[in-house]
């Protein structure tokens, strides 16, 4: 049974374990540094060897005195057709449903629920967001360009092959019906949900990486994809270990811990969504969940993570505190913590050439992120987080907030 402070409607720190009611855990003062270098710590956290930093260097083994010259060496040529078709392997490749004991093919499943994409994003049945390809370096020169950012359908964008048709409707149903008899346990399911997006990228990565090793014919290159395909495939494994498997103890009822989790509501669309893991700090359990979601007439930010990790929380919301730091957090969830953000046609196409350059800079992996660019895209204040007059609190009721009880998943 989750019991919903006040300060949590309107951007305080209060987090609820959803399972013991009487369990009230609030934000502690805790001996951090400045909240800029708090921050920042955050920042490099998410550090991570890279899909692009590893293709962009095995294409410049192949490059004789400058960058124009790779496409004039066979071997570069050799290694591009690789890419192309390690990418149209990892693309279609299939996969089957992660829930337990499941022999199903699993579908495409949706990080942001289509029908929010709809109502609150798309424009003629598209977002932006970056090209989902691997392909998309072979265009680069160099590790200080900035990332592709397309056009792309809302049947396309943002998803991933996690559970068959069956297990997503059950896991994520909670975290997409706007149907209140419907909300128990919803906020175990969005965490879930950035667990599962974050192995199949992981999974999906690690897939392309030993494609491309099998099929490159230089001992160099096919090294380097080794390499790095060997570090994806023990990530996909302690997240399957550590996170994925603890969420089903959690369902199941095989585990006393429970889900810590932070809503900051605001008053509109703010045009963009996404989802995702970050790392708080190198610790493997330092990582938080994120789910961003824009409806056509409010935004939820929300931030989870498991009990026992939640100092994490605690050091984040520390790093950001509310309401004076919410326009840092949203553009920093928004733009640098995640992969791939959904933006609105709307938002995008009213940007200037700097603003759309910030946001393809700090799409950039981490590692290569030389210099960071500034990114204040979405601007926010004090005035557009939930106060809690009847109105707001119905649509919060209504949209995202579950039914207090005990969490069933049955």
């Amino acid at each position: 049974m989750a019991i919903i402070e006040q300060s949590a409607l309107t951007g305080g720190c209060q987090k609820v374990a959803p399972i013991q009611a009487t369990d009230r855990r609030v934000l502690r003062s805790r001996n951090l540094n400045t909240r800029s270098e708090a921050r920042q710590a955050i920042l490099s956290g998410c550090q991570r060897p890279s899909v692009a930093t590893t293709l962009a260097v095995t294409l410049q083994l192949h490059v004789i005195n400058a960058p124009h010259a790779m496409y004039e060496s066979a071997r570069a040529k050799s290694l591009v057709r690789t890419i192309q078709r390690a990418n149209k392997y990892a693309l279609s490749k299939k996969y089957q449903c992660l829930y337990p004991q499941c022999a199903k093919t699993a579908s495409r499943c949706h990080s942001i629920q289509r029908a929010a994409c709809v109502e609150a994003l798309a424009k003629d049945g598209h977002v932006y967001t970056l090209a989902p390809t691997f392909t998309s370096v072979i265009g680069r020169k160099s590790l200080v360009e900035s990332m592709q950012v397309v056009r792309v359908g809302v049947n396309e964008a943002g998803t991933f092959y996690g559970f068959c048709g069956q297990h997503d409707y059950e896991l994520f149903d909670r975290a997409e019906t706007i149907r209140y008899s419907k909300k128990r346990g919803m906020f175990i399911s969005l965490h879930f949900r950035s667990v599962a997006l974050e192995l199949c990228r992981k999974r999906r990565t690690a897939d392309f990486l030993e494609k491309a090793a099998e099929l490159v014919d230089d001992p160099e290159s096919a090294d380097l994809f080794s390499a790095h395909a060997a570090f994806y495939r023990a990530c996909v494994g302690l997240c399957r270990d550590l996170y994925l498997d603890s969420l089903f103890g959690l369902i199941f009822g095989q585990t006393d811990d429970a889900i810590e989790w932070y809503c900051l509501p605001f008053v509109r669309n703010l045009q963009v969504s996404c989802c995702g893991m970050f790392s708080v700090t190198e610790s493997i359990d330092s990582a938080i969940g994120f789910n961003l979601i824009s409806y056509s007439d409010f935004t939820t930010l929300l931030l989870t993570t498991f009990g026992a990790a939640s100092e994490y929380l605690d050091r984040v919301l520390a790093a950001y505190p509310i309401p004076q730091s919410a326009r840092q957090l949203v553009n920093d969830v928004a733009f640098r913590f995640c992969e791939e953000p959904l933006i609105a046609p709307a938002l995008w196409e009213r940007l200037n050439d700097d603003q759309r350059f910030s946001i393809r800079m700090n799409l950039r992996p981490p590692d290569e992120r030389f210099v960071e660019v500034e990114s204040d895209i979405i601007g926010v204040g004090p005035e557009d987080i939930v106060h809690p007059s009847p109105s707001h609190l119905k649509k919060l009721y209504d949209r995202i907030y579950f039914k207090p009880g005990e969490i069933d998943f049955h």
